[in-house]
């Protein structure tokens, strides 16, 4: 019973044991994926916990026996624990070695741990107190230094996490399916792999074996991103997930003088049923519950209703019915004509159309041109506009629902009155993260697109390059609007009044100017947002006159230029009077327009300079040149050159541009294209586009009395312009390459400008940044109907360490638009993204689990077929689409038997993959394709001094990198040793036991054998290596001297002689007390 009894308590500690320390294995522990050393055969640790405050990490060092470089080993500890020392070294004080505590300049602690022989393999094991309540994870590192490499080992006991979640759903109709839930789980922001999950209806759901801490001791955050539904609104706390149903509901009015119920059928816009029910004969109202209110994402269904009865009249109002008897005509019979009558009735109505359409063409309002133009009313739709099955194009997204014929009317309507539907429609407004996501295949856009700004209206999309996988066409779209708020606007009129602008040309230049300041002010008598003022600069060798005023009014607007003009062109002294009358104006919006005819003939003298038209620090007291040339004698500052007044003119102007970024400066060349006082066409045009504050505000006319009616009206549009030099900033996404040709260097033939008008494109400018790998576009105008699109090429890398399979990546960083140069805001652009896949598995020595490289394999299958390439020590197949494979080894590494077998291999849509059945998820559960090595044989003799083969003696050979791959093999009756099945690598041969009468010998040898199958040795016999050549390799012998035994009668036998003795004195003596 005693023994019963403490069996049975025995048993009941033990389960208790098993119990509380499986519980707490939830909680925190290491595993095989914890533990790393990048040398095994020179140190490893494997920790283990023992108890709730205790750790023991199982030290291991020079596995293999090898010379260590250092006898010195650093331990590191991290997290909140600390090595138990006493315990520690009690557990290892009969093996000689010691450990210290130490401490670094930051005061963290760290051993320092001295083994005793450096040639032999110890055994370590760490105890560890825990000093938290099992909060944190707690690693430890062990490092030293072998022949100039750093050799760590490390493992951890990490602390783990279980998440709980829930999906429901609220208030949705029994008659609508449950769309699923998608969810991935994203830690610290970034999704975790393998953690996608599609949840039908209301679900549980769980993810298991998640760290609680990162490596740097921080809690990891984790977090649900679930996609969108349509028709659900979201809401998200914690990890439960709740879906509330959006319906709507409609209703209408029935007036029912038939008295007859009938069913009413409700159908969404793709005219699909969704909902009937019953109407009874009594009904005057009736309300449809539970519809789903969306169509597509943040468009509302439009429903229609209809009557599913034959035998009555009905007629349908939006939503409300009129329902009466079908009229039956009292001469039914009458109304069936002969075949005669029925062709005079044709003829008469051939008659009446052909007289209508003889009738002179009337417009007819917009919103009835939209009626017919639905497409409901696809009977006077040309039939080849109806039969199409061409989408609309995107590359005007504001292109009508139907495209106008090339030279006819459509229906009767020029178009030109079409221009009133060129509007996008279904924009999206609000945040770029609110849109949702348009999936086609391996890329998504965002939808809606354009996304609408005060400014215009901006799209980013991404279509996939036929035949070209992981590539794909970006295109970016910028449309301008018409400014609806007019706000008050100062406009600095700088007119040269220079002689040569006497005649026909100043009278001509007046004249319009005249017209072009009376319409600009024409509302300012109706509107007071809209006021619109001039002040007016009269420049030439001196400033004529100079109102710092400004005026509303057309009459004294003009009335402020002279009658006559005279003198020379001061053109640099215009601008900065101009300037400092911009510099009184409070208005929301200004603008300085420069008209002249001529090349600058004065400027001053500069004080600095860093460039030929980077001039500063001017000397308006120093006025240089003659007012008749452009050229003049020149002087030289700061090692620049200044020969000409242009350069003095347009730094003044790059000067007024920096200070005032947000005001449009215009120039007006008028009839300068034959250049003018020495200068030549090329200069003046120059000068002119750099004054201009963006190069397509500068205009030249070739006959101002013809030409410049037409300018002054193209500047009214730019004032209306709601882009005006505008700005694309557009980086190139960290996971794509930009794809810039066979020369790999940007140029136009890397990206396809196209526009609304190819005008509009006159003044854009396309660039690139190397550096920071982003495409900039300058010089944007777009006004009411103008747009610009930019499109390029991109690749993702899926030849990046850092790309993970099946992981969306955006192809581009933030887009931005910057709508004026004195903008403070910038819009932003969709930005499209697209994933690729990978494959990757482990190729294996077959005998040893190592990893091996220099195979080469094809994956062949869904109209492609990839090789392979080592990535990060494991084979990778890069550029995958979800399908079924052949997997095939193609070379086997050198010293192996290669595979002829071929594999089926399916990658999943997951970015898993299936391989016999067995889905393996990368980057921790991968694939294991194993080779057999060619091995080889390796055979020596053991002899005697008289070469005389010798048998019984044993041998080890040991693979010095593998040192489970030991053999031990006994010499046979001739004396061979022989040594089987041997792959390539180096080993080191000792004798363990020596032949009866021999001495075994005390050195060893190296062996090599090379991927040939050639061997080299090196002996050991002087204590250093000595390679071994010729016939010592050929005919390898392995020679033991005979072992010398001690001399009969000597004194090597006494004291054996006296042992014996003694024991069998101390025997008779036991027995003679036992007999007692």
């Amino acid at each position: 019973m005693k023994y019963a009894k403490v069996h049975s308590i025995f048993v009941l500690v033990l389960l208790l044991n098993m119990i509380i320390f499986e519980s707490f294995l939830s909680i925190a522990r290491a595993d095989v994926q914890t533990r790393s050393s990048n040398n095994e055969q020179i140190m490893t640790l494997t920790a283990n916990q023992l108890d709730q405050k205790t750790i023991s990490f199982m030290a291991d060092i020079n596995i293999d026996e090898r010379s260590l470089t250092q006898d010195t080993l650093k331990l590191s500890l991290k997290g909140d624990h600390v090595l138990n020392l006493q315990r520690t070294l009690e557990n290892i004080r009969h093996n000689g070695i010691s450990i210290t505590e130490h401490y670094n300049d930051a005061n963290e602690r760290y051993y320092l741990i001295k083994v005793p022989d450096k040639e032999k393999h110890v055994r370590i094991e760490l105890f560890t107190n825990i000093t938290d309540t099992n909060v944190s994870d707690y690693h430890a590192t062990l490092s030293t230094t072998y022949n100039g490499s750093r050799i760590t080992a490390k493992d951890a006991i990490y602390q783990y996490i279980t998440i709980d979640g829930k999906v429901s759903y609220q208030n949705t109709p029994k008659d609508y399916e449950k769309t699923p839930t998608k969810i991935t789980l994203l830690s610290n922001g970034v999704q975790v792999p393998n953690s996608y999950r599609e949840l039908r209806d209301t679900a549980n759901y769980e993810y298991t074996e998640l760290r609680k801490f990162d490596d740097n001791l921080n809690l990891i955050q984790y977090d649900i991103q679930v996609e969108p539904l349509l028709n659900y609104k979201t809401e998200v706390e914690d990890y439960t997930i709740l879906h509330h149903f959006q319906s709507t509901d409609i209703s209408g009015d029935i007036h029912n003088t038939s008295k007859k119920g009938f069913t009413l059928d409700v159908h969404n816009q793709d005219n699909s049923k969704v909902k009937s029910i019953e109407i009874s004969p009594d009904d005057t109202n009736y309300t449809v519950h539970d519809l789903p209110k969306y169509s597509s994402p943040n468009i509302e269904n439009d429903y229609k209703v209809s009557v599913n009865s034959e035998d009555v009249e009905v007629d349908i109002d939006g939503y409300n019915l009129s329902i009466s008897d079908l009229e039956t005509s009292e001469e039914e019979g009458e109304s069936e004509q002969s075949p005669e009558s029925a062709e005079d009735g044709s003829e008469e109505k051939e008659n009446e159309t052909d007289s209508a359409n003889e009738e002179e063409e009337v417009d007819t309002p917009k919103d009835e041109l939209e009626d017919e133009l639905s497409p409901e009313s696809t009977d006077e739709i040309p039939k080849d506009v109806i039969d199409s099955e061409e989408p609309p194009s995107y590359e005007d997204y504001r292109a009508p629902q139907y495209p106008a014929l090339s030279t006819q009317t459509m229906m009767g309507y020029s178009q030109r009155s079409l221009s009133a539907l060129t509007q996008p429609e279904n924009t999206h407004v609000g945040s770029i993260t609110s849109m949702s996501w348009n999936v086609e295949g391996l890329h998504r856009n965002r939808v809606p697109q354009p996304v609408e700004y005060e400014e215009g209206y901006l799209s980013k999309t991404g279509e996939a390059v036929e035949n070209d996988l992981n590539t794909y066409t970006v295109n970016v779209k910028t449309q301008g609007k018409k400014i609806e708020k007019k706000e008050p606007l100062d406009i600095v009129l700088v007119v040269d009044n220079s002689g040569s602008m006497a005649g026909p040309r100043w009278r001509d230049m007046k004249r319009d100017l005249t017209t072009f300041v009376t319409n600009a002010t024409r509302e300012n008598s109706t509107n007071p947002n809209a006021q619109v003022r001039f002040a007016v600069v009269n420049f030439a060798t001196n400033i004529l006159s100079g109102n710092t005023t400004y005026s509303n009014n057309a009459a004294t607007i003009m009335s402020r230029i002279p009658a006559t003009p005279s003198g020379g062109t001061n053109t640099q002294l215009g601008l900065r009077e101009g300037e400092e009358i911009l510099k009184n104006s409070t208005a929301a919006n200004k603008m300085m327009i420069v008209i002249t005819d001529g090349a600058p003939t004065y400027s001053y003298r500069a004080r600095n300079a860093t460039g030929e038209e980077s001039l500063s620090n001017f000397n308006y007291n120093q006025r240089l040149g003659t007012g008749s040339s452009f050229l003049f004698g020149g002087y030289s500052v700061d090692g620049v050159n200044v020969s000409n007044h242009g350069q003095a003119v347009i730094s003044e102007a790059k000067r007024i541009q920096n200070d005032h970024p947000s005001v449009p400066i215009i120039t007006i060349g008028l009839d300068t294209a034959q250049g003018s006082s020495g200068a030549s066409n090329a200069q003046m045009d120059n000068v002119l586009k750099k004054i201009a504050s963006d190069p397509s505000y500068s205009f030249n006319t070739s006959n101002a009395s013809s030409e410049l009616q037409s300018v002054l009206e193209e500047i009214t549009k730019i004032t209306l312009n709601s882009i005006r030099s505008g700005q694309i900033n557009d980086p190139i996404g960290g996971m794509f390459d930009l794809d810039l040709g066979s020369n790999n260097v940007f140029d136009a033939s890397d990206y396809v400008l196209t526009a609304s008008s190819p005008e509009k494109l006159n003044s854009v400018q396309v660039s690139y940044n190397n550096a920071t790998r982003t495409i900039q576009l300058n010089g944007l105008n777009l006004g009411e109907n103008d747009w610009v699109n930019i499109s390029y090429k991109v690749k993702l890398r899926t030849d990046s360490p850092n790309f993970e399979s099946n992981v969306f990546y955006p192809m581009n960083g933030t887009t931005t638009l910057k709508p004026t140069q004195g903008s403070s805001q910038l819009r932003e652009y969709p930005v499209p993204e697209a994933k690729g896949y990978f494959v990757e598995f482990e190729k294996l020595d077959a005998k040893t689990n190592e990893k091996i490289e220099g195979a080469e394999f094809t994956l062949s299958g869904n109209n492609q077929t990839v090789t392979s390439i080592y990535q990060n020590g494991n084979v990778r197949f890069n550029n995958l689409r979800p399908g079924v494979y052949i997997l095939k080894e193609k070379t086997a590494p050198t010293g192996y038997i290669l595979d002829t077998k071929e594999y089926s291999l399916k990658l999943l849509d997951n970015g898993s993959y299936i391989v016999g059945d067995v889905i393996y998820s990368m980057p921790n559960n991968l694939y294991q394709f194993k080779n057999i090595p060619t091995t080889y044989q390796f055979e020596f003799k053991k002899v005697n001094d008289l070469n005389e083969g010798l048998s019984g003696a044993e041998f080890k050979l040991t693979n010095k990198e593998a040192a489970t791959m030991t053999q031990n093999v006994t010499s046979n009756n001739v004396g061979q040793v022989i040594f089987n099945d041997l792959i390539p690598g180096k080993y080191t041969l000792t004798e363990v036991k020596a032949p009866s009468g021999y001495r075994k010998i005390d050195y060893k040898y190296e062996v090599e054998i090379l991927i040939d199958g050639s061997i080299k040795i090196w002996s050991y016999e002087t204590g250093e290596p000595v390679e071994l050549s010729g016939e010592d390799i050929t005919d390898f012998k392995v020679l033991n001297d005979t072992q010398e035994l001690p001399n009969t009668g000597g004194l090597g036998t006494i004291w054996i002689f006296g042992l014996g003795i003694m024991i069998i004195t101390y025997v008779l003596y036991k027995r003679r007390r036992s007999y007692k």
